[in-house]
């Protein structure tokens, strides 16, 4: 069985398509999207309306939850407040019903490892566990069931999204991946000079899984890294009219979040050295 993962598309359209026409060359049985199908981009009720054809399994991200909220629940911080209103204008009362009704976690056994999926973390697609915690507890929680999982079992493997960069990890010989991100790329590690010269910023990216269908055998499962090529341009072009136009420029072209200040403190309070 072949396994697509996507994630992190932030209403992208122009990169949703790239991938989804990328995947149809790779001979896939299965689609899943981890979630964060809006915020950011315009074109949200496309990107809906796209995965809702396209994915065999949908999760919940944190914007797809938290735009789907009562925006009154935020009129305590008014720049929030009206960045919801903003998002959710482009919503109709099909799609908030669709957004809050997605399930945190979901799993399969392939070559007899136990797979889940979710957002961000098994208990919330709100709360983050990077690569470069050093609480390894922590990272090891990733792997625990929960009241969201369909098992009690320990899993093999958690994929993930929410972070906007791929990678793979292996703790107590047990592995964390994440599948990075169709509309917005971007890493915790930041330098204006040194991410001008990133080619991957300008990419969309998701992982496929390829492994056997069984429950219990031991087999072989491979988990490629893909990177496509999008129409950026046309994607920007798109969002003329986006109220949050510049900083959407920033994070397509320059992988540069309006977090990454507080990101990068947090991680030198943490002790790596840049």
């Amino acid at each position: 069985m072949k396994l697509a993962i996507i994630s992190d598309i932030h209403a992208n359209f122009q990169a949703l398509k790239a991938v989804f026409a990328d995947i149809e060359t790779k001979n896939v049985d299965k689609i899943i999207c981890l979630g964060d199908i809006i915020g950011k981009g315009v074109n949200a009720r496309k990107c809906i309306d796209l995965v809702k054809k396209k994915c065999d399994v949908i999760l919940r991200g944190n914007t797809d939850d938290r735009f789907s909220q009562n925006a009154d629940n935020f009129k305590n911080n008014i720049e929030e407040y009206k960045r919801i209103k903003y998002n959710q204008s482009l919503l109709n009362d099909d799609d908030f019903l669709f957004l809050s009704n997605l399930p945190l976690c979901y799993e399969i056994k392939l070559s007899g490892n136990l797979i889940r999926f979710f957002h961000a973390h098994p208990t919330s697609p709100y709360k983050t566990i990077n690569n470069y915690n050093m609480d390894f507890n922590e990272k090891y929680k990733l792997f625990l069931p929960t009241e969201n999982t369909g098992s009690q079992e320990i899993a093999d493997f958690v994929v993930f999204g929410h972070l906007h960069y791929q990678f793979m990890e292996k703790i107590y010989n047990r592995t964390i991946v994440n599948s990075g991100s169709v509309g917005c790329q971007g890493c915790l590690i930041f330098d204006e000079e040194l991410n001008a010269k990133a080619k991957e910023i300008r990419q969309a990216h998701y992982i496929i899984i390829d492994g056997t269908e069984s429950e219990e055998e031991i087999g072989n499962l491979s988990i490629p890294f893909q990177s496509v090529s999008y129409d950026i341009e046309r994607e920007f072009e798109d969002n003329d009219e986006n109220p949050e136009k510049d900083s959407y420029y920033d994070e397509l072209f320059n992988a540069k979040y309006r977090g990454i200040s507080k990101a990068m403190e947090n991680l030198k309070n943490a002790g790596y050295k840049f």
